[in-house]
């Protein structure tokens, strides 16, 4: 049997670690230093994923380093060939490799009282009432800049310069100077 400890959702450019345990009938870990004799390899179902092997970072597991090339997903096996030469594959560990989570708008300026609602897009999808909560801020950070302004006054802008008695037209409201 296979342990494939990884991160299943990477976001595009980054690098995780990917660390493959193969379990003996009793569901122990054998010593990777006995790998060699399995020819333990890793392979992505498709071009999205590059994995490289890296120096073991548990002695019971063969460690890889895989990073996200483009948008997509995949799937990773892990295969070995036991003492009579026949191969055993892993379950196929499905990869989805999202694009950068981004909030929007970037830059706020609002008055005293005034409220936003601030958007996202990139991430790990579907995109449906996701809580985000992170410990790990190098995962996935962004930041919105909000700046909080008292206004001195307001101007009125209206598309035109007529109006008939009852029209309704949308008017624009702005600060009196630039910087508001």
């Amino acid at each position: 049997d296979f342990e494939l400890e990884l991160i299943h959702k990477i976001e595009v450019g980054k690098s995780v670690a990917v660390n493959v345990r193969i379990l003996d009938f009793f569901k122990q870990p054998f010593l990777n230093r006995y790998f060699h004799c399995m020819n333990i390899s890793l392979q992505a179902a498709s071009p999205i994923v590059t994995l490289e092997a890296i120096s073991n970072l548990d002695k019971h597991a063969a460690s890889y380093m895989m990073r996200a090339v483009t948008l997509g997903q995949t799937t990773l096996v892990a295969t070995v060939k036991d003492k009579n030469g026949r191969k055993l594959s892993s379950s196929p560990r499905q990869i989805e490799v999202f694009p950068p989570f981004r909030l929007i708008p970037r830059r706020v300026t609002l008055i005293i009282g005034g409220m936003i609602q601030v958007m996202s897009e990139g991430g790990p999808q579907p995109q449906s009432n996701i809580y985000f909560s992170i410990n790990n801020h190098t995962i996935a950070k962004d930041e919105v800049t909000v700046e909080v302004i008292r206004l001195k006054g307001i101007k009125i802008h209206a598309p035109v310069t007529r109006l008939r008695t009852g029209t309704q037209v949308p008017v624009y409201v702005t600060g009196i100077t630039s910087s508001q």
